[in-house]
């Protein structure tokens, strides 16, 4: 993992892009993982739960060191999700 990115993030047209590499082998949709930040904790809870349902939770939505809410899950159709919240710094 130590030539992995965990997190990159790019602004591109006015759009904001947030890449990471994935810790597991490729999946059917090539290795790569949505993300969605939302403002609020009781947002990104939302999500993940509404996604997760009938889904794999692939890591739980808790708080992490950098200090916002993170988790991955996979939906039921098989995309794979990260779900964060805006860093408040």
């Amino acid at each position: 993992m130590k030539d992995q990115i965990i997190h990159m993030a790019f602004k591109a047209a006015g759009a904001d892009f947030y890449i990471a590499d994935t810790a597991s082998e490729p999946s059917r949709q090539g290795g790569v993982e949505l993300a969605l930040e939302f403002a609020t904790d009781g947002e990104a809870q939302e999500a993940f739960q509404k996604l997760s349902t009938d889904g794999t939770v692939l890591m739980a939505l808790e708080k992490q060191f950098w200090g916002t809410l993170f988790g991955r899950l996979q939906d039921k159709f098989g995309i794979r999700w990260q779900i964060t919240t805006i860093s408040q710094s």
